[in-house]
């Protein structure tokens, strides 16, 4: 259910300027029209001429920061406040006093060189999230530095480099005012080549780094974090992860990495490794012109609602890499969260926005549609996703069989209600592979479906790939998505799906799951896993009741790209975790109490876990 917001007139916002003789002369001075006419023509003189304030205005055409960075040459000191860090070495000031209200810098640190990708690594789509230690060097930046005042020496100043400068957070004791040393010293940057004429102090800093083999100096390959984004995928994504957050309730911890309007954000939740779009719910802000008509200049360009600009500033001074808090109500067609927002300082930006006249109140939903979160589960990931919000209340629950169960005891389950569903897309499947092109198909490596025919029956099934292998007669594995169960097959028994079967495409109809609180034994794993996968029995006829607790990703390319982390019980109302406790096979996995603790129902069930595992000892 995706919710438009409808397009509301905005109250028109001035640009800020100085304030003009005409305008202030008409308002308070009540003078003959003559003497109006000669303030405004002094101050049409003065303007033409550049004369005091008027010399802080740029030239048409010229953006503020490049006339500044023209008149900042190496040995010249500027200060000002820090309003955005970069990646690893690089910073935006607002310069003290400010020449232009819309004036910023970018600085980067100098003798630095921020942590940068292995040798022979492929280019990474979002450094940040992909470089190791380039997230910590980030976040040491930002919380020494973001809103802090600064004084920076300009050390030098090229096209291609911009400014490079020492920095010193005024106000600091001089052992720890400089951001570079800590950097140093933290194993998160190294001395750039050629830095022989850097302090001693960054030299040294770097030699203890070393010697204490810290951060990138560090023996072995260091794994970034594996960051998740919700973004595309016609929001199948977010709908999954869309239980979870809204049962973690208000507080969700959020760092704001990007603004695109006032009401649109880009949050990272490092609670969650999750990257997602944000937006504001119950309130309708300026919004910018479509993205074909921006230009490359950030927010110049292009016309877009009135106002649109002066409220994405606004935003962005509140929250832009601050760390806020994100109430979770629903997501959209385009994998955006909605809800509501808190500052830093526990104001919520959507009030902050209507009171400011940025933003207005838009209708209240009615009660039938209220719970966003219950209503966005796509089918056919629905049902067992479809988690309550409310933390006392018992997470739905849906009937299902198991179609495959692996070895590590990972198994697939196919929601009960889904099968008219699956027979209708089957039947389509098989009528348009009635005539399926000679030569085969080579699969891309990029993860997409196709057509797979299945060795035991000779129907054709959605597939996707999971790894090749060197050239033979049955040279891949794929992966019958709607299943869950793998096999070695070669490129002529495979066929890109139907025109109709990929627009809009269908989400597997089997969910990969893991029984939720508990774990294999430590010894004996592999005899317990084996107890465990007969528990299961796939395809046995059997009906279960499966509930949702959480989603986790996949911990390599050829693993699912989110398991479910679930309780099983069957129709006599048995749990299974809680017989397989009993006879020894599985022990409780503390590591889960954190996700439990968001709903009563699963605190009881871990409650009930651990009193069955003291009775067994």
């Amino acid at each position: 259910v995706v919710q438009k917001q409808p397009r509301i007139p905005f109250y028109r916002h001035r640009e800020e300027r100085p304030p003009s003789c005409s305008e202030a002369g008409r308002d308070l001075v009540t003078a003959a029209a003559s003497v109006i006419d000669s303030l405004c023509r002094a101050e049409a003189s003065a303007r033409a001429d550049g004369r005091w304030l008027w010399s802080r205005q740029p030239a048409s055409g010229l953006s503020s920061a490049d006339s500044l960075q023209r008149h900042l040459a190496p040995g010249k000191q500027i200060d000002g406040t820090v309003v955005e860090v970069g990646n690893g070495d690089s910073l935006v000031i607002r310069p003290d006093p400010p020449l232009h209200a819309e004036l910023f810098v970018r600085l980067r640190l100098a003798h630095l060189r921020p942590p940068a990708p292995p040798a022979g690594s492929p280019t990474p789509h979002r450094p940040l999230f992909e470089v190791p230690h380039l997230l910590e060097a980030r976040e040491l930046l930002r919380r020494r530095l973001l809103g802090r005042r600064i004084a920076a020496r300009i050390e030098a100043a090229g096209q291609s480099a911009g400014l490079a400068a020492s920095v010193r957070i005024v106000g600091e004791p001089a052992r720890s005012a400089d951001p570079a040393e800590a950097l140093l010293r933290a194993g998160l940057a190294y001395l750039a080549p050629g830095a022989g004429e850097a302090p001693a102090a960054l030299r040294a800093a770097e030699a203890d780094a070393r010697q204490r083999r810290a951060g990138v100096h560090a023996a072995g390959d260091h794994q970034p974090p594996r960051v998740q984004d919700l973004a595309g995928r016609g929001g199948q994504l977010a709908a999954r992860r869309l239980p979870e957050l809204v049962s973690a309730g208000p507080g969700l911890a959020a760092i704001v990495e990007f603004v695109a309007s006032a009401s649109r954000l880009r949050v990272y939740l490092p609670d969650r490794s999750l990257l997602a779009g944000f937006r504001l719910d119950g309130v309708a802000c300026p919004q910018p012109p479509p993205a074909s008509s921006k230009q490359k200049s950030g927010f110049s360009g292009g016309s877009g609602d009135p106002g649109w600009q002066a409220a994405a500033r606004f935003v962005k001074e509140l929250c832009l890499q601050r760390d806020v808090r994100v109430s979770v109500t629903g997501s959209d067609s385009g994998g955006n969260l909605i809800g509501q927002l808190e500052l830093p300082d526990g104001r919520s930006l959507a009030d902050v926005l209507v009171e400011r006249r940025f933003a207005q109140r838009l209708p209240a939903l009615p009660s039938n549609v209220a719970n966003v979160g219950a209503n966005l589960v796509a089918s056919p990931a629905a049902g067992a996703t479809a988690t309550a919000a409310a933390s006392d209340q018992p997470p739905q629950s849906e009937i299902c069989g198991i179609s495959e169960v692996k070895p590590d005891g990972l198994f697939f389950i196919q929601v009960t209600r889904h099968g008219e569903q699956f027979e209708q897309m089957s039947a389509s499947l098989q009528a348009a592979m009635q005539s399926v092109p000679a030569g085969g198909f080579d699969p891309p490596a990029s993860g997409g479906l196709f057509a797979a025919r299945f060795s035991q029956d000779g129907q054709w099934y959605r597939a996707r790939l999971l790894h090749r292998h060197p050239a033979g007669s049955r040279s891949l594995t794929v992966r019958f998505v709607d299943f869950g169960n793998d096999e070695a097959t070669a490129t002529s028994e495979l066929a890109p799906l139907p025109a109709e079967l990929q627009s809009p495409p269908l989400a597997p109809f089997a969910h990969a799951c893991r029984l939720a609180l508990v774990r294999t034994a430590d010894a004996f794993a592999a005899s317990h896993s084996q107890t465990l996968c007969a528990a299961l029995g796939a395809n046995d006829g059997r009906e279960w009741t499966v509930r949702l607790m959480t989603v986790e990703t996949g911990r390599s390319a050829a693993d699912e790209a989110e398991v479910w982390r679930v309780a099983l019980c069957d129709a006599a109302g048995v749990d299974l975790a809680e017989s397989l406790i009993e006879q020894g096979c599985l022990v409780v996995d503390e590591s889960e109490s954190a996700a439990a603790a968001a709903c009563t129902w699963w605190s009881e069930l871990l409650a009930r876990y651990i009193a069955k595992q003291q009775q067994q000892r």
